[in-house]
């Protein structure tokens, strides 16, 4: 009995004395709130007033081409302006061939800045609606039909964005001159 008794108090021991730690969790307190990232946050808020900002340059600058030369112009929903088709282009534009998706059709993409300094000079074959050209210009490419030329002004967040591109800087409002070649 005194050996049954030794055992029983050895097995106890190691039951007690091997059981693991659970894991440890995140340092917070219950009840209390998760902080947001106050960088990240205000980075957004940032970009906003400066999408903002493009968009009403974007807007005076389409005003008084308008006043000037009597163009009309047509707002994309994605927020750039794109200069309408005159009546000539208007009765090509019923018998032409317009793109749809998932065709691949050649494209020309001319980019501008503001005061009108070549900054990009690209053509290529380009599937429709992958969105593999900047937003302004795959939604009016959408919209064109095959020959047509269209000029197109979009804030910066419809074009390059806030990385930019090779030649184009970050946060950089263009002008677009994009001609639809013809489908491949």
């Amino acid at each position: 009995m005194k050996q049954f008794s030794v055992i029983l108090l050895l097995l106890t021991g190691l039951l007690v004395g091997c059981h693991r730690t659970a894991p440890q969790g995140p340092s917070k307190r219950s009840g209390m709130k998760q902080k947001a990232d106050t960088t990240v946050l205000s980075l957004m808020e940032i970009n906003q007033r400066m999408a903002e900002q493009a968009d009403k340059e974007l807007m005076a600058l389409v005003d008084s081409l308008q006043k000037a030369d009597g163009s009309e112009f047509a707002q994309l929903s994605t927020g750039g302006w794109k200069k309408r088709r005159d009546a000539q282009a208007r009765e090509v534009a019923q018998y032409a061939d317009f793109p749809k998706p998932p065709e691949h059709w050649l494209v020309r993409i001319r980019a501008y800045s503001l005061q009108g300094d070549l900054l990009k000079d690209v053509e290529g074959v380009y599937t429709i609606k992958h969105f593999d050209m900047p937003i302004a210009v795959e939604e009016a490419v959408d919209e064109m039909c095959e020959g047509e030329t269209a000029t197109i002004y979009a804030p910066w967040y419809t074009a390059y964005g806030v990385k930019g591109d090779k030649t184009v800087k970050p946060y950089t409002n263009v002008r677009f001159e994009v001609t639809l070649k013809e489908k491949q």
